[in-house]
């Protein structure tokens, strides 16, 4: 069985994926099991909120282009989708910044949010050139030095800075490895503005309301309750990693013949995961600290709602196959 997986490049290049999200998630669990016992619980919620803002405008800046850079395979693309995301979220984050900005991170902000969109394009411009191990690597770094410097910090900046500095070093790594032709070329763009605006909306309706909710909830019930959600999200994001790596790789294999191979293989990690959380939740949200408990019960809806969210996930790629 093991030697089959390893055989199929759907799987194998989806187990690498998987296993770089659950190294990440596990540093994550140090990172923020550390913060918890040691950071205000209102400092981790704003921190979580302020992470949330960065990613929210890098989602906003991606305009479905990390979608079309794993459909095509195009290194004129590449280096144009590179550009134009970061632009934008360059001009997103200025504007906001100069709008609100009560916790005084000024220029840091800005730069956060810009290192965060080029993060997430060179991966799928490395996943697009089967270059998995890559991402692996990066992200491992990414998370040594999160962690690493979240024990010599402090406060909320101390917070802030640890997941900036790991950002900017594995994005360093990152372009090292990515393969660019630097040629502005508007057409490049047009020719796959259709495809890319409706993997545009529907990205941002899948991952918008997981990014708000800490900001809402900070502004409404206090950075506590935030925290308490983010950690209960972080718990089962690991789970909503699983179909969207697999999705990922069957898009960059564009074998549509792969479907019921991916739908089943998502399914049965997702199960997996479900008991999993199910028998193990509530110890889990205690390592961080006994009240984190609180959030048990969303725990294990964000754990069930992973299922139908793993087969909607790998029918989208299935459909961006299709184009």
């Amino acid at each position: 069985m093991i030697k089959k997986i390893l055989n199929e490049p759907l799987y194998k290049n989806s187990v690498y994926l998987i296993i770089n999200q659950a190294l990440m998630a596990l540093f994550g669990f140090v990172f923020w099991s550390f913060a918890a016992r040691t950071f205000a619980s209102n400092d981790i919620g704003l921190a979580t909120a302020v992470i949330s803002a960065v990613s929210i405008i890098s989602n906003l800046s991606l305009l479905g282009l990390n979608v079309a850079i794993l459909k095509y395979k195009d290194k004129v693309l590449n280096f144009n989708a590179l550009l134009v995301t970061s632009l934008i979220s360059l001009v997103v984050s200025v504007i906001l910044l100069l709008s609100y900005d009560k916790l005084n991170i000024g220029i840091y902000f800005v730069l956060f949010t810009l290192f965060q969109t080029i993060y997430v394009i060179s991966n799928s411009i490395l996943i697009s050139q089967d270059r998995q191990k890559i991402v692996l690597i990066k992200d491992l770094a990414f998370s040594v030095l999160k962690v690493s410097l979240v024990f010599v910090l402090s406060g909320l900046i101390g917070l802030l800075w640890s997941w900036f500095i790991g950002i900017l070093v594995a994005l360093l790594v990152s372009l090292v490895f990515v393969k660019l032709e630097f040629k502005f070329d508007i057409s490049s763009l047009h020719k796959i503005s259709a495809f890319s605006f409706f993997n545009y909306l529907s990205s941002l309706l899948g991952v918008l309301p997981g990014l708000l909710l800490p900001i809402i909830i900070v502004h409404y019930l206090g950075g506590s309750y935030s925290a308490y959600f983010y950690v209960a999200w972080m718990i089962a994001g690991l789970l909503f990693v699983i179909p969207g790596s697999i999705s990922s790789n069957l898009l960059a294999v564009g074998d549509l013949s792969k479907l019921r191979k991916a739908l089943l293989f998502s399914i049965v990690l997702l199960v997996l995961g479900v008991v999993g959380v199910f028998v193990c939740g509530s110890f889990v949200l205690g390592l961080f600290n006994p009240e984190y408990i609180t959030a048990l019960n969303l725990l294990y809806i964000l754990a069930l709602s992973s299922i139908p969210y793993g087969i909607r996930t790998v029918y989208n790629s299935y459909f961006n196959v299709l184009g």
